[in-house]
Parts: C-alpha cells; structure tokens; sequence
C-alpha cells in the first residue's frame, strides 16, 4: 500500500509538470501574440484592416489575421453572437472572411502526451534502479599501510583465512561472519582497515556510500541494493564494503521511513546468502546507535568492531608510519607529539605532519623541525594564523585576560592536568586559546566533569570580575560547559533522578529532555558561582599571567609551568 502511494505521488508529480509545460507554452505563445480586445477587433474590423477571422466554435476562441499575414488572438463576450455579427458584416458587403471549426482541439494535447510518456519511460528506468555505479577493484592497501590498531586488525585475521582456507572452517562446522560493522569516530581508519582486509585476503572489493543508493531518487534503493550483490555473487570470493551505512540503515520506528525499502531488500539479501558464496558485507558508521535492531542481530552484521581515537602509543605508531615519506629534523620527538595530540584520530596526525611539509616548504626549511609540528598543531587544532589580524589594545588586554583565568583555574583545579601552552595570536575563529592535555582518561568521574565547567567558565567569569564588562568570546565556552551539564543528567544519570535517555524512546526522550534541561541548569549555576570565587581569590595571578602574555602573545609547556609554580601554591 505505501509503494502504491508512493508510485502515484510521483506520477501525479510528473502529471503536474507536464501541465505546467503545457501551460507554459501556450501562455508563451499568448505572450508573443498580443490579444486583442472586443473594441480592438471592430475598431480594425471597421478601419478594413481585418482580413480573415477563424473560429473554434467548439474551444470557443477566435484568430485574427490582419492584412499584414499577423495573427492575434482576440477575446469576444459570445462566439455565437460574434460568428453573426461577422456573417451579417459580410452580407452587408464587407470583404472580410470568417473560417468556423467545431474542432476539439486535440492535437493540442499531443504535446503533454508526449511529455507524459516521455517521463513515463524516465521515471520507469528510475525506479528500477537505473545504472548503478559501484567502485569495484582489487585494493592495494595493506596491513602494512595502517598502524595503530593492532588489535583491530587481531579480530579480523579470521576472516582473511577464511577467504584463503575455506574448507578448514567447513570441516569444523564454523560459518564465517556475514558482516562486520565498523564503528568509530571519523578519520580512524574504517575505510583503510575494508581495503586492507580485501588487499590481505586477494578478493575483489565493492565499496558504495550508503547514501549512493538513494542518491537521485527515492525508491530506486532496493534495485540497486540486488544489482550491487548479484555483482559480488558473480566476482566472488568478495568484500562488499558500505560506507556511511546509517544513511540507509537507521531505526525505522522514530526516522522517516522512505528507506525502509532499501533497508529491507539489503536485509532480505544478507539473509539469502550463505557463507558459502564466499561474501562478506562489511559497514561503517560513526552513529552504530542509530540503527535498526534488525540489521544488527547475529545471521547478518554480527561482529562488531570498535576503533577508538588511537592511545598514546598507536598515535607515536601512525605518527612513525606517515612520516616515512617526509623529511623529518632530528630534533622532533614523535613521542612528544603523540603525548600533546591527545584525542587526535589517525586523519588528524597525518594532517598535523602534511601542514608541517607545507609549512617547511612555504618557509624554505630543508627538513620538517619543531617550529614546523607546532604551527602544524596549532593550525590543526584552532585554525590558520591571521597574519594580517592586528587586535586593539582593549582586545589583546581582555584576550590576555581571558586565556589567563582559564590556565589558573585549571592549575587551581586540577594542576595534575598538563597545559601545552597558550596564546593570544588569533587563529581561525578564536583570538586566543588554551591547550589543556584533559582528555587521556576512558572514563571522566563527576568531579573531573565539574572542574572542566569551572575552566570553561574561568574567561567569561575573568571578563565580569576584573574587566567589569563581558563580551561574546566565550560563546564556545558556555555552550561546551551546557553541554556537559546536559549529558551529566540525561545521558551519564549523575544526578538525582538517575534517569536518562533510552535509545528509540523517542517520547520518553522528549520528557527527558524537558527535565533535564532544568537539572543542568542547576548544575551550570552552582559551578558558575564556584568559579566567581576562585577567580576573586586568584585574581592577582590573572593579572600577571595576562601581562606576561600580551608581551610575548604565546607561552610554551614549559612557561607555563615555571609560571604555575612560582605563582599557584
């Protein structure tokens, strides 16, 4: 029933479009013919510029043909009463001739017609799919291109074998995964470990975009859904591999369901596979909580793989694996970096050394040395430097001061956590910024979530105490800090209630939501006002950060910590 409501919502579509085309060509055609008034035509009429009148009595409209050969149509109160007049003028002797039709006028409506059937045929072609472009080839990424992820790459050495040794797995009775699901934040290597397994195991590698299947027209999906596996029934031994498999895949009781017919032909097709045709679906996602229980559960996506943002050491490991291409200065410490990248994916620390090369070719360095990675970092963390950005005094005096209140509360706080450095030089967006080394743990208690608010609030709060005025620059802050105070309640339960957000609970959420919104805000409130209080206490040690930072605009790891402790006790 809903694809027949879907199939004549388009033809009426197409419908509709034909009209106006309709439409449009003879509203053109009026537009280039002026149409000419009753008093216009017995003005000419009487003035013997008129040569001929012909009349469709049936469409009841009337064409004027002047002496000159132009045509004009002309609007008339009754077509009868004027086919009369006209005939009474020529019995009269006036040389004047009328041509009277009955005709319907329906090879007028040749031109919709066509129209319709031609995007009858169109629209036939689009929802059987039509051709469907996948990228299918024989990958050369292999393990030795990804670095990080070791134990990854441990869960799905089985899968390997079993493209290469099969019968080992049969004669034990052990059925292969169908799929694997990928999960993980962005830039983590998903798309690599898909290529590097296909490359690992010498099989042929399909890899779509979920949203490529719906790409053009909604409803062609489950086409190409069939056309996509009947390829890799053909090629096998195959990987398939869906990227951005949440674009198809999502639950289908809280989202809009015109892909439900997609996701049901992917389903019915995993389903009628057996291992035996040697597939295997692998999927990516950044979002593996929003979608359908059904694609999920064992007989179709069942193992499931986490890539986290690399530790310390995979993230020494991938730094080593893409600067084995670069010139590196000796003088860089890749230990170093990975311990100041802290919550960097793999695409980010490539990034970080890419910008390092370009920086040391734009500034004729021979070899990529510290100055280089930490203008690397800093572009890849807050933005392009502003060379041409020049702050007022007042703006440097309250971006100082600002910067300053969020390193001493930090260091009152929480003086476990490391800051790698600050600055004032305004970069992308923001004028200033701090590097806070705060985020290596896996978990966070309440009271690290706590003093994180009370850093975020430090700027603002400077700006009130000391400048006695406050200014749009904390924006980022406060909505972070909001942020944290909103999760505290409905998603990590810390408070009271202990009751959170439930996945695919969509009205419970919204109850939720509104309850937790008032929860935050006495959480936001009481932070805030603590954070009025360390500020006044350590009002004096703002002032004197902030003064050495508007002389020298950025203070390395190591300033800041001589400053701290010489001055935070």
């Amino acid at each position: 029933m809903k694809n027949m409501k879907r199939y004549l919502k388009r033809y009426a579509i197409v419908a509709l479009v034909a009209i106006v085309l309709f439409i449009s060509k003879y509203a053109n055609e009026s537009s280039d013919n002026k149409v000419m008034t009753y008093n216009e035509v017995i003005k000419e009429l009487d003035a013997c510029n008129i040569e001929r009148f012909k009349v469709n009595e049936a469409m009841k409209n009337v064409t004027v043909i002047m002496n000159n050969e132009t045509e004009k149509k002309a609007k008339v109160p009754n077509i009868s009463e004027f086919i009369n007049f006209i005939s009474n003028k020529i019995e009269e002797g006036s040389d004047v001739k009328i041509d009277v039709t009955k005709d319907l006028g329906l090879s007028n409506l040749i031109y919709p017609i066509s129209l319709l059937i031609i995007f009858n045929v169109f629209m036939r072609k689009q929802m059987q799919g039509g051709k469907f472009d996948f990228g299918q080839s024989k990958s050369n990424v292999t393990f030795d291109d990804i670095a990080g992820i070791e134990e990854v790459k441990e869960q799905i050495e089985d899968i390997i074998d079993y493209f290469k040794n099969p019968d080992k797995y049969k004669d034990n009775g052990a059925r292969i995964p169908k799929g694997i699901i990928l999960s993980g934040e962005p830039g983590n290597g998903k798309t690599l470990l898909a290529k590097a397994m296909s490359a690992e195991a010498g099989v042929e590698f399909f890899q779509v975009t979920g949203s490529s299947f719906e790409e053009r027209l909604v409803g062609v999906g489950a086409s190409r859904v069939r056309q996509l596996f009947n390829k890799a029934k053909k090629s096998a031994p195959a990987i398939i591999f869906i990227d951005e498999i949440d674009s198809i895949a999502q639950n289908r009781n809280i989202e809009n369901s015109y892909n439900a017919q997609t996701l049901n032909q992917l389903l019915a097709e995993m389903d009628g596979f057996e291992s035996s045709d040697n597939i295997v679906v692998i999927a990516a996602t950044n979002r593996i909580e929003v979608l359908d229980d059904a694609i999920l559960r064992p007989g179709r996506f069942d193992r499931k793989i986490y890539i986290p943002n690399p530790d310390v050491r995979a993230r020494q490991l991938i730094l080593e694996l893409h600067a084995r291409d670069k010139k590196i200065s000796s003088e860089v410490s890749f230990q170093s970096i990975a311990q100041r990248t802290v919550g960097f994916s793999g695409a980010n620390l490539e990034n970080i050394l890419n910008e390092a090369a370009i920086y040391s070719v734009k500034n004729d360095k021979e070899e990529i040395d510290s100055e280089a990675i930490e203008e690397a970092i800093a572009m890849v963390i807050v933005g392009l430097k502003k060379k041409y950005s020049v702050m007022t005094p007042e703006e440097k005096h309250r971006t100082a001061i600002h910067e300053s209140a969020h390193a001493i509360v930090s260091a009152v706080v929480r003086p476990e956590i490391q800051n790698f450095c600050i600055s004032i030089v305004p970069r992308g967006r923001a004028g200033g910024y701090n590097f806070f080394n705060d985020s290596g743990k896996l978990y966070k208690s309440r009271e690290e979530l706590l003093k994180e608010m009370q850093v975020l609030y430090g700027g603002r709060i400077a700006e009130e105490v000391i400048l006695k005025d406050i200014s749009t620059g904390a924006a980022n802050d406060l909505e972070k800090a909001s942020k944290i105070a909103l999760y505290m309640v409905s998603k990590y339960g810390m408070e009271n209630s202990h009751l959170v957000k439930i996945k695919n609970e969509s009205k419970y959420n919204e109850l939720i939501e509104k309850k937790s919104i008032e929860e935050a805000e006495h959480i936001c409130t009481k932070a805030y006002a603590e954070t009025i209080n360390i500020v006044k206490m350590h009002q004096p040690q703002i002032e004197k950060l902030a003064a050495v930072l508007e002389e020298k605009e950025y203070l390395d790891q190591e300033d800041v910590s001589n400053f701290m402790s010489n001055n935070i006790q």
